[in-house]
């Protein structure tokens, strides 16, 4: 075991519908590598192998990550990567995503004319089929 992690996720990581691979992100609470300092986010490479038994997550690099505590499953979309990478936490991804959506819907409401008006059902299936991100 390299690296223990706290606050961890087995985040998911998807193209819309399809699952591209799973990965780890936590905050590093020992690394014998020194390639994290305590307190930092880390965001693994593709997962191997889960051992829950020895709170073990096993990564395609070679890898070994002790889990502490209870974690989470999260799944974000491919093009939010970079964001996870970046050290934005799975939730912190999420509330994002939410305040954009809010943000385009208050921007949507605006300003509507008669020719803008579609039923809640259909507006909100294309909000989350992705049809107004920007």
């Amino acid at each position: 075991m390299n690296t223990k992690v706290k606050n961890w996720h087995i985040v998911s990581i998807c193209d819309k519908d399809q699952l591209v691979g799973r990965i780890l992100w936590g905050i590093c609470t020992q690394d014998v590598t020194n390639r994290f300092s305590v307190g930092d986010y880390v965001c693994t490479s593709k997962i191997m192998a889960i051992l829950p038994k020895q709170n073990l997550v096993k990564t395609f690099s070679g890898s070994t990550y002790f889990v502490e505590g209870d974690g989470k499953k999260s799944e974000i979309q491919i093009q939010d990567f970079e964001l996870l990478r970046g050290g934005l936490s799975p939730d912190e991804i999420s509330f994002l995503k939410e305040q954009q959506k809010m943000g385009l819907i208050k921007l949507r409401f605006s300003d509507l004319d008669q020719d803008d008006l579609v039923d809640a059902e259909t507006f909100f299936d294309d909000l989350d089929s992705g049809k107004y991100d920007f």
